[in-house]
Parts: structure tokens; sequence; C-alpha cells
């Protein structure tokens, strides 16, 4: 079945892969000959659902970032002797 690849969403964008769904929910792919087992918030069986995980992917990401500035806006450098 075709899948949608999400997990490098936010490095190398969505990719669509043959892949075979697994009794535990995960979805085995072999892109470039080497199988890679994908758990279930790593692909996605339609467009739809992929842009979806890949835009909420974003938009945690985003926020992280923004208390990592804030942090480090608030950080204090100080020499020890």
């Amino acid at each position: 079945m075709k899948v949608y690849v999400t997990k490098y969403a936010l490095t190398q964008g969505v990719f669509t892969a043959e892949g075979e769904l697994q009794p535990n929910g995960r979805c085995m792919i072999c892109p470039g000959g080497m199988f890679q087992s994908l758990s279930k918030n790593e692909w996605a069986p339609d467009r739809k659902a992929a842009l979806e995980q890949a835009e909420f992917m974003r938009q945690k990401k985003v926020v992280n970032l923004g208390l990592e500035i804030q942090r480090l806006e608030n950080l204090e450098i100080e020499i020890k002797e």
C-alpha cells in the first residue's frame, strides 16, 4: 500500500513509499533497499492526514523554538573564576 512518510517532514519533507501495515500499528517500508519500521505517528495513510500531521509537527517545533529563544534571552552570562 502507498503511505506518506512524515517522520522527516521538517528536514526532508513528506515523501511516499510502498509500505506494509503491521498488526501492532507500525508500517514497514523499504526505501532504497533498506527496511525501516515506522511508528504510527511517523506515517499517514493519505495525503490529507500527512499534511495535518506535518503541520502539527511544524507548529510544535515553532512553539519549542520560541521557548528556547525566551530561555536564551533570559539567560545571564557570568564568568566563573
